[in-house]
């Protein structure tokens, strides 16, 4: 190799090298230097995203004040309702009346329709079995009537054992004053009105019942802090299981309750049509026959179930509940006194039973006294739906005859499933432990 060719190759490498050093005509000098700064795209970008992300949070903040400011509203106490533990709210007669009143007026939602069966049927053109599913539906809508169960209970807890049974004869009259007042109110309204101002009427009830709780009903804290909804739901069927004396409470319950809505459903229908052809107010004004448990309740609940033991005074209870029916039943078709005895003796002997089948449930958890309550009543509500479905259809194929003959049946069902256990049993059936009458201290 000759010298020109050695400086030959000697350049051709030196330019391979600094060509392969060099950037390609598709790279910027500044790209490969700078490759990790932000352009000033990328950054009007960032400040966008940052904007937006500061804006997204002023609102998500703005909303949650706005709900927790809602919230606060909503669930404000006032300071003399707030649950102070060392001086703890003393249940007083006011407060008793009050929650008497709001179930009277909660409970009578279910039943305006009564006593204008015969109304309703003329006005949509129906047959008088076919309005009944209008009370059907009702009873099967009854659970969602949460005041009463609530209260209840509540009774329960902030009454002293002494008196227990006699406030919860208090507000259990209120329910049945519910009961009846609203047939007597929505005879009344239907008369001398249209048949829809009671259901507006008892629309404007419901918010003074609202304002009334919320500004008098005391608070008071959770007997329950370490078990979710869920569970406190499906413990309910589990004292099914474990408890002896809510299911036989519930059983009586359920048959006692269809006697009742049997009763006055079919009532309507026989005062409506012969041989007495009454106007909508005077089957109206037969409610007042059943005002019986409200005047003469808190009597028997203070002097029979606070002193002796719950059988007693359910056995009591049905014996009065069959000489009502009996009458009535074998009475009413050519007299009207039979019905009228019927309504006072039935109702006084049905609220009776149920004080004292309460009274007997919520010692078996009383810290869970909401929950067995709801138990008991499941039994009762299911009880009323057959009462109104079964009792329209008895009516309809034998008359008023065959249904209070039903209703004995189910009297009779119940008076057996009150003897099955003794007051000292604690299993499931037997009279262990002898026969005791009053109650233990």
């Amino acid at each position: 190799m000759t010298v020109t060719n050695s400086h030959r190759v000697e350049n051709q490498s030196d330019s391979q090298l600094k060509a392969s050093a060099e950037p390609t005509s598709g790279d910027s000098p500044i790209t490969l230097a700078h490759s990790n700064a932000p352009t000033p795209q990328s950054h009007e970008q960032d400040e966008k995203s940052h904007e937006y992300n500061v804006q997204n949070a002023e609102e998500t903040t703005t909303k949650r004040r706005y709900w927790t400011g809602l919230m606060d509203v909503i669930f404000w106490t006032p300071p003399r309702c707030r649950w102070d533990p060392e001086n703890p709210f003393k249940f007083g007669l006011p407060l008793n009346i009050l929650f008497a009143f709001s179930g009277t007026f909660t409970v009578a939602n279910l039943y305006y329709s009564h006593p204008i069966l015969d109304v309703l049927a003329q006005f949509f053109g129906v047959t008088y079995e076919r309005v009944s599913l209008i009370p059907t539906c009702s009873q099967a809508g009854s659970v969602t009537t949460v005041t009463p169960q609530i209260m209840l209970p509540l009774v329960g807890d902030l009454v002293p054992p002494a008196r227990r049974a006699t406030a919860l004869s208090i507000v259990s009259s209120g329910l049945v004053l519910g009961l009846l007042f609203a047939r007597l109110l929505s005879g009344i309204v239907a008369e001398y009105s249209y048949w829809r101002n009671i259901y507006w009427l008892s629309l404007a009830l419901q918010f003074l019942i609202f304002a009334l709780l919320w500004m008098f009903m005391p608070d008071y804290p959770s007997t329950n802090t370490n078990i979710s909804y869920f569970k406190i739901l499906y413990s309910i069927i589990g004292y099914y299981w474990t408890s002896p004396v809510l299911v036989q409470a519930t059983l009586m319950g359920f048959f006692l309750s269809a006697t009742f809505t049997s009763f006055w459903t079919t009532l309507t229908f026989l005062l409506s049509g012969d041989p007495y052809n009454y106007p909508t107010l005077t089957i109206g004004l037969f409610s007042l026959a059943g005002l019986t448990p409200m005047f003469l309740g808190p009597f028997y609940s203070r002097y029979m179930i606070d002193k002796f033991v719950p059988q007693l005074s359910i056995l009591v209870s049905l014996s009065i509940l069959i000489i009502g029916v009996s009458v009535g039943t074998y009475t009413g078709t050519y007299s009207v006194a039979g019905p009228i005895i019927q309504a006072a003796l039935q109702d006084f002997g049905l609220q009776m039973t149920q004080v004292a089948n309460r009274t007997a449930i919520y010692s078996v958890a009383p810290k869970a006294r909401n929950r067995i309550n709801t138990g008991y009543m499941m039994g009762v509500f299911c009880g009323q739906l057959m009462g109104t479905s079964v009792g329209n259809r008895i009516y309809s194929e034998g008359g008023w005859i065959l249904t209070g003959s039903v209703s004995l049946a189910f009297i009779g069902a119940a008076l057996f499933i009150c003897l099955l256990r003794g007051p000292a049993e604690k299993g499931w059936i037997g009279w262990h432990g002898g026969i005791r009458i009053r109650r233990a201290e």
